[in-house]
């Protein structure tokens, strides 16, 4: 608690009150407080921490992007006033559910890469997502994105993920990541037309089909599958 004190003391007397950036990387923040003071901030980093729960935020409400990358989270919470957030980084954390999040309806960018999340889930009221990473969890299915229509990027590799669906609402997609994951066919990516880049090294794919209708597809990633060395350019 003392030394709780002496950092809070420290943070109000070298921090500007004005400040809309701040940036505590890599100071062995056990807790987040003593923020409160900060009226006009935009931009809190707090990543390579060791904050275990997500608190004492509520004051500020001008915050735009929030970074909590590498620390030792387990929980969304506390997030309900943070209703100008455009951009959240959770990953490299604790984190088994994805929750909480319904109250920040602008946000754009989520990120949850390399937690401990099961399901894709709580995200509906997110209709202004454009950019979700997913890397690194145990997730096995592509689910419940119906309502983020405007999402352009979806990365998911590492995972366990089988069968590709649960995309046909997403018409803007434009970059898919599956790399590192057990795709043994190319399906479920009929009305995704803008997609210019399609990762998928690293699966179970024994032929390359699926894809001829992607007409903007720049970049096809499948290497390290099971696909014949004379079939790898075959679209059919």
């Amino acid at each position: 608690m003392f030394l709780h004190k002496i950092f809070v003391l420290i943070i109000d007397r070298t921090i500007d009150r004005d400040a809309k950036e701040v940036d505590l990387t890599r100071r062995r923040i056990d807790k987040i407080e003593g923020f409160d003071f900060l009226r006009c901030i935009e931009s809190l980093c707090l990543r390579w921490n060791l904050i275990k729960k997500i608190e004492n935020l509520h004051s500020l409400v001008t915050l735009t992007e929030l970074d909590l990358y590498d620390n030792q989270i387990t929980k969304v919470e506390n997030l309900d006033a943070l209703v100008n957030l455009e951009m959240l980084d959770l990953s490299f954390n604790r984190i088994a559910v994805i929750d909480g999040l319904s109250a920040l309806k602008k946000l754009k960018m989520l990120f949850f890469v390399h937690n401990k999340i099961e399901k894709i889930e709580g995200l509906s009221e997110l209709t202004e997502l454009t950019y979700l990473e997913l890397g690194d969890n145990r997730i096995k299915k592509i689910e419940n994105l119906s309502t983020n229509k405007k999402i352009q990027l979806l990365s998911l590799p590492a995972n366990a993920i089988q069968t590709i669906k649960g995309l046909d609402k997403l018409l803007n997609l434009r970059e898919l990541y599956l790399s590192q994951n057990g795709v043994k066919e190319i399906q479920g990516l009929e009305h995704n037309k803008k997609l210019e880049i399609l990762d998928l090294n690293y699966n179970l794919l024994k032929r390359i089909s699926g894809v001829r209708h992607l007409n903007n597809l720049t970049d096809f990633w499948a290497k390290s599958n099971q696909v014949m060395r004379s079939c790898i350019w075959l679209f059919e």
